[in-house]
């Protein structure tokens, strides 16, 4: 069994307040940890992660960005695929499926919009353990930038919440299942 914990804290090592300049307004940070990923590079588990985005999850994320348009705002999607090629490499201002890169270590990827209603951050890090384990944190961080930011995020915030649960648990899942060791298997010989 895969377990997903959440808080509400930006872990203490991520980059993903590098050139933030005031308090954000909403933080939170999905932790799971999954096997065989220790050699998998922070871009890899990135695209893998935002690639596993269940159709239900997709299509509230297109409900949301028409909502966001109405008020001047747009986010969108270069599309999804589901394939992730393992040497992928992604730079500042490069799309993750949905998001625009925007600061990069090796074991860490932050990616930000902003627009009328809101800034937000999302960081995809990783941490191996060294006993197989690697831990991948998924954090959010938002700062809200008018009455109107707050009246879109309002229900968006308990939609996000259980979304990057499902998603981190969709991906752990993944990630552990494609990347575990081959099985040996006995041949018949005769």
């Amino acid at each position: 069994m895969i377990a997903v914990t959440m808080t509400e804290t930006v872990p203490r090592e991520s980059i993903i307040l590098v050139a933030a300049t005031k308090p954000s307004d909403y933080v939170d940070s999905f932790i799971a940890t999954v096997r065989h990923a220790e050699h998998q590079s922070i871009d890899y588990l990135a695209a893998t992660l935002f690639s596993s985005v269940p159709a239900w999850a997709r299509a509230l994320l297109a409900f949301g960005d028409w909502i966001a348009s109405c008020f001047w705002a747009k986010h969108g999607s270069d599309g999804f695929s589901r394939q992730v090629l393992p040497d992928v490499r992604y730079h500042p201002g490069e799309r993750i499926v949905y998001f625009r890169v925007s600061h990069r270590t090796e074991d860490e990827i932050v990616m930000a919009e902003s627009d009328a209603l809101l800034d937000f951050r999302t960081s995809v890090r990783k941490t191996p353990r060294g006993d197989g384990l690697t831990d991948v944190e998924l954090t959010t961080v938002v700062w809200i930038n008018s009455v109107w930011g707050r009246l879109y995020f309002a229900p968006v915030k308990p939609f996000h919440r259980f979304l990057m649960h499902r998603l981190m648990c969709s991906f752990a899942k993944r990630v552990s299942r494609e990347n575990r060791a081959p099985t040996r298997t006995r041949s018949n010989e005769s």
